[in-house]
């Protein structure tokens, strides 16, 4: 009987822990047919807790073909775009996830035949708290005419993933990506670097300034936003331990707030 009880915990603890997770494919994904992965980033995926188990689910749908310039593989081929038979669609790996999660899919290599299905998680038990920006990178393999198989560049697809520490509930994270929205930085309070990811409803000038709580400028730098998710990256360099406010505008609005410079 004592050992019943310890295999039973082990599976129990192995269960919880993401040892044996596996994917499903979403059915209503697959019965709409169009190629991509899912949930999209304007869906948004699940957010966590730390320490507590985390899955999110994704459903792959791989074309069958896509359209190419084949002289971004070769510039001896033609410039003039040309549909092409997709071979595979890889994930090729993915990142900015927070410590102790990690992904796995329905087949080891995370490569799937052109014109097929797949899916697959991450999971685990995250020892970070924050916003972190998760990109999934996915290279299509493609057949060239009078070149043969060739891999095409990775695309990203980044995701906003919040792990709320153990007091703030975790829910679904919706971007919004017609709106300019700023996200506290993260590590924070910080003692070299930190991260303040921003989102731009289109292209534009970022004006990004951060300020003493006298008032008093002591940082400013001016760098161009892409529609969707951004990033800038801040050192502590020239900054003495204490509060500062830090402000981001498009021009058209703007976003305030506070952050901690620790030793």
């Amino acid at each position: 009987m004592k050992n019943k009880l310890i295999i039973f915990s082990i599976l129990s603890l192995a269960l919880a822990f993401g040892v044996f997770a596996q994917c499903t494919k979403n059915p209503v994904y697959i019965a709409l047919g169009v190629p991509g992965i899912y949930p999209t980033p304007q869906q948004g995926i699940d957010s966590g807790t730390i320490g507590a188990p985390y899955s999110q689910n994704f459903t792959v749908i791989a074309p069958g073909d896509t359209t190419i310039v084949p002289s971004d593989f070769n510039p001896i081929l033609p410039s003039t775009p040309v549909m092409v038979q997709v071979n595979s669609m890889k994930v090729s790996g993915i990142t900015g996830m927070p410590s102790g999660l990690s992904h796995v899919c329905d087949i080891p290599s995370c490569m799937w035949p052109g014109d097929s299905t797949g899916c697959f998680l991450i999971s685990g038990v995250p020892s970070q708290s924050g916003v972190f920006t998760v990109s999934v990178a996915v290279v299509l393999n493609v057949e060239i005419p009078m070149f043969g198989p060739a891999d095409a560049p990775a695309q990203n697809t980044d995701y906003i993933l919040a792990i709320a520490d153990t007091s703030t509930p975790a829910g679904i994270y919706v971007v919004d990506f017609n709106e300019f929205e700023v996200l506290q930085n993260f590590p924070n309070p910080f003692a070299a670097t930190t991260g303040i990811t921003f989102f731009s409803p289109g292209a534009a000038q970022i004006e990004f300034s951060i300020y003493n709580f006298i008032g008093e400028k002591v940082f400013y730098k001016k760098t161009t936003a892409s529609r969707g998710i951004n990033k800038i990256d801040v050192s502590r360099e020239g900054l003495i331990e204490g509060a500062y406010i830090y402000s981001l505008t498009n021009g058209k609005e703007v976003v305030t707030k506070k952050m901690v410079v620790n030793k």
